[in-house]
């Protein structure tokens, strides 16, 4: 039943496919990204070898377009070069963001040392009671009455600032829309700042440029960037790929397309690279800060797999099924290990 299925699709598929323009199979493949990997793969088959389409081979061999977003990933400049900021490229370090969790640890150890110390000062004249029973008494009270004021300490604190938290956000929201991109931006800076993370600020553009290890010995850039009212999150995990490859890698984005959860593997036929790009409505991280690091968390260790893929299909030739149900075990057999 299953196997007729799959002919009926993949039937489907092919009649979509003879019914369009070769123009418009090309704006599939440049928007592959929404689309099935087995679409995409009748879609190249089509084009290459039954129509042998000469658009698609100009497709293949196109030359970048002037571009005010993609001017930075054109540059030729080698990842190793001057930058500022040179600090620290491990990116899986703690670190905890707008009231996180070690504030939290931070209210609770500042309590509990208020309240220890007022309750060694205020048992001192007990100690000169000579009734052991008494002063046991006493003691046991000051433990307990110490115990009950820093619990509710604790709790008037979150609270507050669980308050001051909805009103900020409250506030935002009444902001106008560069304003809350500006905000956002603030806080992208501010996180880069803290972490001391390698990265260049280019404030007109509202993008950073960080340089992270994609791989063992192999450093990369990666932008986060405030832009029309989205904050993305973009790296190259493939660059100058051999154009001879160009149909198995449509076909492996397509397959990855179809697996993530967040964010887009897109192929640059123009500048022959591979990006993975993630982004989300600056409303998000607006009112929730600490997003801003989770996705950073989130699309660096997405791109370091993605870009282990490719490097599968580049250096082995292996076939893109074959390096997805690789890279599903080996990140079965990491989590396994943790």
């Amino acid at each position: 039943m299953s196997t007729n299925n799959q002919e009926d699709k993949f039937s489907m598929f092919e009649k979509t496919i003879k019914d369009k323009t070769d123009k418009e199979l090309i704006n599939i493949l440049k928007n592959s990204q929404n689309y099935q990997p087995e679409f995409i793969e009748l879609v190249i088959k089509e084009l290459s070898e039954i129509r042998d389409s000469d658009l698609y081979k100009d497709f293949l061999n196109g030359k970048p377009e002037s571009n005010e977003w993609n001017k930075w990933f054109y540059s030729d400049e080698p990842v190793d070069s001057q930058r500022p900021a040179a600090a620290n490229t491990k990116k899986d370090q703690e670190y905890y963001d707008y009231k996180g969790r070690k504030d939290q640890n931070q209210t609770s150890l500042k309590s509990f040392a208020i309240f220890g110390a007022a309750f060694l000062i205020a048992h001192i004249p007990f100690l000169f009671i000579s009734d052991y029973v008494t002063y046991s008494s006493f003691l046991v009270f000051l433990i307990l009455i110490t115990l009950v004021v820093s619990v509710g300490y604790i709790i008037i604190t979150d609270k507050r600032n669980y308050f001051f938290g909805y009103i900020r956000r409250i506030y935002r929201l009444s902001l106008k829309r560069h304003v809350q991109e500006d905000l956002v931006w603030k806080d992208l800076k501010e996180i880069h700042s803290k972490a001391d993370w390698r990265h260049g600020i280019y404030e007109k553009d509202k993008l950073i440029e960080t340089i992270f290890d994609i791989a063992d010995n192999k450093l990369e850039r990666y932008y986060y960037l405030i832009h029309e009212g989205y904050f993305n999150c973009r790296v190259k995990v493939l660059d100058k790929y051999p154009i001879e490859l160009a149909t198995d890698l449509f076909i492996l984005a397509a397959h990855f397309n179809n697996l993530l959860n967040y964010g887009v593997v897109r192929v640059d036929t123009e500048s022959l690279y591979v990006e993975y790009n993630q982004k989300i409505d600056v409303l998000i991280p607006l009112l929730y800060t600490g997003t801003i690091y989770q996705q950073l968390l989130s699309h660096y260790k997405t791109s370091k797999d993605i870009h282990w893929a490719f490097q599968q299909l580049v250096e082995k030739d292996e076939a893109p099924a074959i390096i997805i149900a690789d890279l599903l075990k080996k990140i079965k057999d990491e989590e396994g290990q943790n």
